[in-house]
């Protein structure tokens, strides 16, 4: 019952970073082009190898909460911006450019203690993590979905992995057990381990040991696997039973058994074609969503409108550059200033205004624009065709 985001995009990322090999996972993309899952999901997530990790920088959460009231110039009186246009928002110019997304994104802070911290590396980047045991950290997992016309950023972390057959001296059957903690049955730590002979911790107490709600939980896990192909579970039973001959047909029956085999083995593959078929029609939807976004991704507001938008109606002789040093002088140090005006850049770049990568034609670009012209209400650098994603 998930949405994509969450559904197929936690199986995008257990791809990109536990190096599962797609021919497991029998997810293809589009098999005529031989495009498989990983390379599929690189290119929607706009990622230029398989070894890029999606990341949205901490300073850009923190930006956000700076300008988070900001709706009007920064005036004693405030005026609307471009007859308070939303879209020129100095908080959706940023929410639009780096959280609008609906591929799973890492939260990353550069300058953060791996040793001190819930930041830890994943590849070479430091990434937020959640403490699961003593000395056990997941990354956060970060996608963008929206409901009721809210438009929200969600937090998820993968507790168990399916593909690790085992975690802290705990197997995934065992993890997944149908048992809760009050029962005879339930899985303890094997002999040898640090908690040799105590009970394991599951999926099932994952989250409370309170007797009530484990019960729940293990009842509904149980309920759950039972429903799981179950108009199939006769038919699996009677091949298991008749493959291990525990199942006698006379002379006389054993056309009929023969067909009656073939006629289950032709219903469980038909079965499990409809649902790979199912699998990548949903795929198929969810990447298309993701080529559509980075296609709209041009139609962005530069982030140079946030860093002039309180001068809008004030500055209106000054270009964006003479705004953008002002900026910039104010800011603490050299780092913070080379961050800026690289952020700057790349957004410049990427949208199509300079031609090259450079600090040096990012000014220039800029400079060669006032403020008043960039504000217009049509036309302007900051509304010109511009739109929320």
């Amino acid at each position: 019952s998930f949405i994509n985001e969450f559904k197929l995009g936690i199986y995008a990322y257990e791809q990109f970073y536990k190096g599962t090999d797609v021919a497991d996972s029998k997810i293809e993309v589009d098999p005529e082009v031989k495009t498989n899952y990983l390379n599929a999901a690189k290119e929607a997530f706009g990622l230029e190898n398989n070894t890029d990790i999606p990341t949205v920088e901490l300073s850009v959460f923190e930006e956000l909460k700076k300008v988070a009231k900001e709706t009007t110039d920064d005036q004693d009186v405030g005026k609307p911006v471009i007859e308070n246009a939303t879209l020129v928002y100095p908080r959706n110019i940023i929410y639009n450019k780096y959280l609008n997304r609906h591929a799973v994104f890492f939260i990353e802070n550069p300058d953060a203690d791996v040793n001190n911290s819930n930041y830890k590396l994943f590849g070479s980047k430091k990434i937020l993590h959640a403490k699961l045991g003593e000395n056990r950290y997941a990354p956060i997992v970060a996608v963008r979905a929206s409901s009721g016309g809210e438009q929200e950023i969600h937090l998820m972390v993968v507790n168990r992995s399916p593909f690790e057959a085992t975690v802290d001296d705990v197997s995934l059957s065992d993890y997944y057990t149908t048992f809760y903690p009050a029962q005879d049955y339930y899985p303890v730590y094997a002999e040898g381990t640090a908690k040799a002979g105590q009970k394991i911790d599951s999926y099932v107490n994952f989250l409370t040991n309170e007797a009530s709600e484990t019960k729940n939980r293990a009842e509904e896990l149980a309920s759950k696997l039972k429903s799981y192909n179950s108009d199939k579970l006769g038919k699996y039973i009677f091949l298991k039973y008749a493959n291990e001959e525990h199942i006698q047909f006379a002379d006389e029956n054993k056309a009929l058994a023969e067909a009656l085999m073939k006629w289950i083995k032709t219903s469980i593959e038909k079965s499990a074609e409809e649902k790979e078929e199912s699998w990548t029609k949903t795929w198929n939807e969810y990447v298309d969503k993701l080529v559509r976004q980075n296609s709209e991704r041009t139609k962005l507001v530069p982030q140079a409108c946030r860093i002039g938008f309180s001068e809008a109606n004030t500055k209106t002789n000054e270009t964006l550059e003479d705004v953008l040093n002002t900026k910039l002088a104010a800011l603490a140090d050299d780092a913070a200033r080379d961050h800026l005006k690289a952020e700057l850049t790349k957004d410049l770049f990427d949208l199509g205004y300079i031609a090259n990568n450079v600090v040096a034609d990012a000014l220039t670009f800029l400079g060669g624009i006032k403020v008043s012209d960039a504000f217009k209400t049509e036309g302007g650098l900051c509304n010109d065709g511009k739109t929320h994603l």
